[in-house]
């Protein structure tokens, strides 16, 4: 079903779409763009939806809502377990430009997958898919499993516009050798919880992967253990001298 519910394939702004009633949706084998760019959209139900046999998930939900700034956007999605087959070059962008106001985070599971080199760069650019968690704009990951896979995050969280609170708690970054621009520019980042846990693999001296991490966090604090960098962190790299 790729790109099935792009707005170029209708008439008009798409401003609901409940498919919580649909069955069999195992029967789908690929999702590349199936939502992608539903600007005007405040809600998408997919409830019940069963994704286990896509191989193909390249910016699925990306630029949900994203004109609705005065508007609440609701996205349900649920749990996943992707697909061995999932292809390495067709995960990025997932929800880059989204909005959803009360963000139920689903368990994403890469731990059946085969390849070990996952490209889920941009997986968060410019979006503000967050919770209200303590008063506070959360985006919390910690349940997701199988994120050893990953190798690539470029600008991951990059311009999170009003993410105040991010939790990477249990994250697998041992295998990712890519990562420019991860927390660039989050302006409204105040906390890291699990960033302790941030140690990604080391990068050449010939290439610049982890360029400008941190650009731009003008409220981000690095206090506690779970809260700041490892003590070892950057010790297995070699020059690189645009780590900010």
């Amino acid at each position: 079903m790729d790109s099935a519910f792009r707005p170029s394939a209708f008439t008009g702004a798409i401003t609901s779409l409940d498919f919580s009633n649909w069955i069999d949706t195992d029967k789908f084998t690929s999702h590349n763009y199936a939502f992608y760019n539903l600007r005007d959209t405040t809600l998408l139900d997919l409830t019940g939806w069963d994704f286990s046999n896509s191989i193909n998930f390249r910016a699925v939900f990306a630029y949900f809502g994203y004109n609705n700034l005065s508007s609440e956007c609701v996205l349900k999605i649920p749990d996943i377990t992707f697909n061995a087959s999932l292809s390495s070059a067709n995960i990025y962008q997932l929800f880059t430009g989204s909005k959803c106001d009360t963000f139920d985070v689903p368990i994403l599971n890469w731990s059946n997958v085969v390849a070990t080199n996952l490209n889920v760069n941009s997986m968060f650019y410019t979006s503000r898919m967050t919770k209200l968690v303590g008063g506070k704009k959360t985006l919390d990951i910690s349940t997701w499993t199988g994120t050893d896979k990953w190798s690539n995050v470029n600008s991951m969280f990059r311009v999170m516009y009003e993410c105040q609170i991010l939790n990477i708690t249990n994250i697998d970054w041992s295998n990712v050798t890519t990562y420019d621009f991860v927390f660039r520019v989050g302006t409204s980042l105040e906390e890291i919880v699990g960033l302790n846990e941030f140690t990604p693999a080391a990068t050449s001296a010939s290439v610049n992967e982890n360029n400008y991490l941190f650009y731009n966090c003008q409220a981000l604090k690095f206090s506690g253990t779970t809260n700041n960098l490892d003590v070892n962190f950057g010790s297995t790299w070699n020059n690189n001298s645009n780590v900010q």
